[in-house]
């Protein structure tokens, strides 16, 4: 028996707990504590002790809502995820998801809900200390952001085209948690990329590059 209730906080304790338990159970997620401070709609189940077993949230992206959904692979095939998505899969608003593309049951899941595949997203891992990330090009000068609001609209401007969409909007983006940096060119910023640090590993959250000052290894300085 589940008891099913929308989450008022999601950045409580319990919340957390059970995000990164399940980052651990399941490698094949982005890290779900990401995600916290950006949450417009989220909603629990609990079982009889209870303990979160399945959880789901909306985000804004781009023009619409992305939606996850994550479940204890304990818990998974009882029509967990299935309850959610029903709960909150708008009517109306353009609806996005994203999975990896190795999980068959989150594909699988997407995929019996009618959902297109719009665009894939290549991942590589650095196991080095940030500062020796190699740098092919030395075209710009790379700093952390000291305010955010300009490196804000950059971001935005440079994902604009981008697939998948980022996992942040405004408020994450601006969180403490978050670490910025700006890439600039004769004084100019010209990129920005987002990232946090979760489980000991640094994660990339977006590399966004203005379109006039693309194909000159901005990205990969």
């Amino acid at each position: 028996m589940y008891m099913f209730s929308t989450v008022a906080n999601p950045s409580n304790e319990g919340i957390r707990k059970f995000l990164m338990e399940l980052d651990r159970l399941d490698p094949l997620t982005l890290p779900g504590d990401w995600f916290v401070p950006g949450m417009a709609d989220v909603a629990a189940m609990t079982d009889a002790n209870q303990q979160i077993v399945a959880m789901g949230w909306l985000l804004p992206r781009l023009g619409g809502l992305e939606i996850d959904i994550r479940v204890r692979p304990t818990h998974r095939g009882q029509g967990l995820g299935a309850k959610l998505f029903d709960h909150l899969a708008p009517q109306k608003t353009p609806l996005i998801a994203a999975c990896v593309a190795g999980h068959d049951m989150a594909r699988q899941f997407l995929e019996t809900r009618d959902f297109l595949l719009a665009g894939v997203a290549f991942e590589q891992r650095w196991d080095g200390e940030p500062q020796d990330v190699p740098r092919a090009f030395e075209t710009a000068q790379i700093f952390d952001a000291e305010t955010r609001d300009e490196a804000w609209t950059v971001f935005r401007k440079g994902m604009a085209d981008g697939w998948p969409p980022p996992p942040f909007d405004e408020r994450s983006f601006h969180c403490v948690e978050t670490r910025v940096q700006i890439a600039r060119v004769a004084d100019e910023v010209v990129g920005v990329l987002a990232s946090r640090f979760s489980h000991g590993t640094w994660n990339i959250g977006g590399i966004g590059v203005l379109p006039q000052a693309r194909n000159h290894g901005v990205g990969r300085a």
